[in-house]
C-alpha cells in the first residue's frame, strides 16, 4: 500500500507542475465573506471587478469578489495559487415573495447557479439515472405505499418543519430540489419529474438505500407549495428559493432584479 504521505508528496509535485506550466494573465485580488482579501493568478479570461469566483487551496470551499485586477506584473518569487473558475451571479429576472419562500416564473435561477453561490463550493451537477418507474400523487402522499416506513417519514417531517428544503425548480416537467442534513454540513441534490401534481420520478443522491427522509421533506414542500401557488397562478414551471438564502445570493447579485410582494 502507498504510504499516504509519499501519495500527498506526488500529488503536491503535479499539482506544482501544472501550476509552472500555466501562464498567468492577471493578478487578482478577491475579498471573501467577513473582509479577508487575498490575491491569486488567474488565466481567465474577461475576469473583471465584482465578479465572483472560486479559487483553489485553503479556500476552495468559499466564494470571494474580485475587487482588483492587474494585468502588468511580475510574477512573484512565492507560490501563489489560482482563481478555480468564474461564478456566474447574474440573477436578472422577477420574483414574488410567497410567505418564507422567493419564487419566479422565468426559471432563470438554476440549481448549479444556486449551489455554487448559496453554498459556496466547487459544485458538479448530480445527473439522474434511471427510468420512470413510480406513480404518486401529491394529494395521496401521506397514505401512499410509495414510504411505508414510518421512521423515514417521521425524520422527513422534521426536515420540512426544519426549512431543510431550500430550493426547488420545475420546467416542462422535469425538476430539481436541494435539501440541507440535518446537521447542515452536506448539501443533497434530488430529480424528479411531476406534471399535474403526480410524481412520475424521484432520485436523491444521499447514501440512503430507497425512498429516504430527503425525499419526504420536499414532497411535502412541493404538495404544500402547490397549494398556495395554484391560488395565484395556473403555471406549472417556477423556481422556488428560501427567503434566507435568496437574500444571502442578492449580496453576491448582478443583472436586474424586480422583486414584488
Amino acid at each position: 500500500m502507498l504510504d499516504r504521505k509519499i501519495f500527498e508528496e506526488v500529488l503536491d509535485k503535479v499539482e506544482k507542475a501544472e501550476d509552472e506550466n500555466r501562464v498567468p494573465k492577471q493578478l487578482v485580488k478577491v475579498r471573501f465573506e467577513g473582509g479577508l482579501t487575498l490575491t491569486y493568478f488567474s488565466d481567465l479570461s474577461e475576469l473583471g471587478v465584482g465578479d465572483v469566483v472560486s479559487v483553489d487551496g485553503e479556500m476552495e470551499d468559499q466564494i470571494a469578489v474580485v475587487t482588483e485586477v492587474l494585468t502588468s506584473f511580475k510574477k512573484p518569487k512565492y507560490d501563489m495559487k489560482w482563481v478555480a473558475s468564474k461564478i456566474d451571479n447574474d440573477m436578472t429576472g422577477e420574483y414574488f415573495r410567497l410567505e418564507d419562500d422567493v419564487v419566479s416564473l422565468d426559471c432563470r435561477l438554476s440549481v448549479d447557479k444556486f449551489m455554487n453561490i448559496y453554498a459556496g463550493s466547487k459544485y458538479k451537477e448530480n445527473i439522474a439515472v434511471g427510468e420512470d418507474d413510480i406513480e404518486l400523487d401529491l394529494a395521496e402522499l401521506e397514505d401512499s405505499e410509495l414510504f411505508d416506513d414510518e421512521g423515514v417519514k417521521s425524520r422527513g417531517r422534521v426536515l420540512y418543519k426544519s426549512n431543510a428544503v431550500q430550493f426547488i425548480s420545475l420546467k416542462d416537467g422535469v425538476g430539481k430540489a436541494v435539501v440541507r442534513s440535518a446537521s447542515g454540513d452536506d448539501w443533497y441534490e434530488i430529480d424528479f419529474r411531476c406534471k399535474e401534481g403526480k410524481i412520475t420520478y424521484l432520485a436523491c443522491d444521499c447514501p440512503y438505500f430507497g425512498q429516504c427522509k430527503h425525499l419526504y421533506a420536499f414532497l411535502l414542500k412541493l404538495k404544500n407549495f402547490y397549494k398556495k401557488f395554484s391560488k395565484k397562478y395556473e403555471t406549472e414551471n417556477f423556481v422556488l428559493c428560501r427567503k434566507q438564502c435568496f437574500n444571502y445570493m442578492m449580496s453576491y447579485a448582478k443583472g436586474k432584479v424586480v422583486i414584488t410582494l
